[in-house]
């Protein structure tokens, strides 16, 4: 078995032969960048996120980010490119900080910032940002053609089972005395809820009801039946402090 690089090592082949990610876990035996990465953060050595330059985003991150931008998060502008920003409350902080690692490593070394209660903010809430990419250049495209989030069939095609796990853990709830899920989709237009209607029932064979709610906005509401269905598809994928939005 091949022994793991020594700091000087890595750092050498990362600032002075300036290899790529892949090439570095290539070089010295890591299973793949994510553990390049971690043998980074453990051995404090920078990772400038100029190596993230040529590195793709893989199928689950495309997943988990999906489904986080159903929900909360915002595809914002950062200069040449986009630039993925997560936020949420302190009862969810242990979502912000799973979300923070499967993201790197495009998550900024700053890592997770904390932000105190003010005016009407009465938690505190956890934030992090991703570094500039050309990556997100196509989520901004994608969820926000006309500058405003919306749901489309192009959007809707590339969610599955994780990226509905993500979307409900963002926005979900569970209806302890009606056995239901609830997804606030309140974003999103009468038309966008009758499209996504018409998806889960082509993909899931539930038809979840449109509710209109004070305001004049829509959530989607599961029936008990339906309720069902979703819960073996998802539940693996709910992090165990998050399942209670499934009724556990």
């Amino acid at each position: 078995m091949r022994r793991k690089a020594t700091r000087e090592q890595l750092y050498w082949a990362c600032h002075f032969e300036g290899l790529s990610p892949q090439a570095m876990a290539d070089r010295f035996g890591y299973a793949n960048i994510w553990t390049l990465w971690k043998a980074f953060k453990h051995q404090d050595i920078p990772w400038p996120h100029t190596l993230i330059g040529t590195t793709q985003l893989s199928p689950r991150q495309r997943q988990i980010i999906t489904g986080t931008i159903l929900g909360d998060a915002y595809v914002a502008p950062g200069g040449n490119h986009y630039y993925l920003r997560i936020r949420h409350c302190e009862a969810q902080r242990s979502f912000v900080e799973w979300k923070e690692q499967e993201l790197q490593p495009f998550a900024r070394k700053s890592g997770i910032q904390v932000y105190e209660p003010q005016g009407l903010q009465r938690q505190r809430v956890y934030e992090f940002g991703t570094y500039t990419h050309k990556e997100f250049d196509y989520y901004r495209k994608l969820f926000y053609p006309e500058g405003k989030k919306v749901v489309t069939p192009d959007v809707l095609a590339g969610v599955g089972d994780l990226a509905l796990a993500v979307w409900i853990m963002d926005d979900g709830s569970y209806d302890p005395s009606r056995g239901y899920i609830k997804l606030a989709t309140c974003s999103f237009t009468h038309t966008e809820h009758e499209l996504m209607q018409a998806w889960f029932a082509a993909h899931y064979n539930i038809t979840p009801m449109i509710h209109k709610v004070t305001g004049g906005y829509y959530t989607l509401v599961f029936s008990w039946r339906d309720t069902q269905l979703l819960i073996p598809r998802l539940y693996h994928h709910v992090l165990p402090c998050l399942r209670y939005k499934l009724g556990f």
